[in-house]
């Protein structure tokens, strides 16, 4: 008796945890759907359609066969994108100051750049080497370890180490590790500024 109560509990999770099988009724009306589609019926499900150029009889069963076809589930819309994957630039030898709030020690590494990516006051990873853990740090500058710490800093390549603004920056690198391409500091697109190399000569920002 204990047994097949166990086995049920676990067809139970298997089904709960399988995607719903569509009914033939559904899949009928979603066939039905398709073809309302290829004649031009405009669509609302984010589906490739027609411009609404259907009307009359067509247009009022074809608008009753995409309500089925949504009560049923079905659309066209894509799932948003997963975001970019974020790099991690390594740095042995160095530190950052101050430890960020909360739990600041973790045993990998993976853990501690999953928690630092969900603080606002987390400026990057200071291995350790006296206490072997991961420790999040609220600094954005790299100093000297005199006991040979690694850290690791998620920032774009635009940027120079603890400069979010990027204000500092004068080098070549013209993409992001995500791809995105940098903004020239001669350059008013996409974003508008007044640190120009006429408001400030003196700055190194010619091109």
């Amino acid at each position: 008796m204990k047994c097949l109560f166990l086995l049920l509990v676990l067809l139970a999770t298997v089904l709960s945890s399988s995607p719903p099988v569509m009914s033939k009724k559904c899949k009928k009306d979603v066939k039905r759907y398709g073809k309302c589609l290829k004649a031009g019926f405009e669509s609302s499900l984010g589906c490739d359609s027609g411009e609404g150029t259907m009307k009359g009889r067509k247009l009022k069963t074809c608008t009753k066969r995409e309500k089925k076809a949504a009560a049923c589930g079905h659309t066209c819309v894509p799932p948003p994108p997963p975001p970019p994957p974020r790099s991690w630039k390594k740095s042995p030898g160095k530190y950052l100051g101050g430890y960020s709030s909360g739990t600041a020690k973790y045993a990998s590494l993976e853990t501690a750049q999953a928690e630092c990516l969900m603080r606002s006051d987390c400026g990057g990873i200071t291995y350790e080497t006296y206490s072997n853990q991961f420790t999040l740090r609220q600094g954005v500058d790299l100093k000297d370890s005199p006991s040979n710490e690694v850290s690791w800093m998620s920032v774009l390549e635009c940027l120079a180490s603890g400069d979010s603004a990027g204000a500092n920056y004068r080098g070549t690198t013209a993409v992001t590790v995500s791809g995105n391409k940098c903004q020239n500091w001669d350059s008013q697109s996409p974003n508008e500024h007044s640190r120009t190399a006429g408001n400030y000569p003196d700055a190194g920002l010619e091109d």
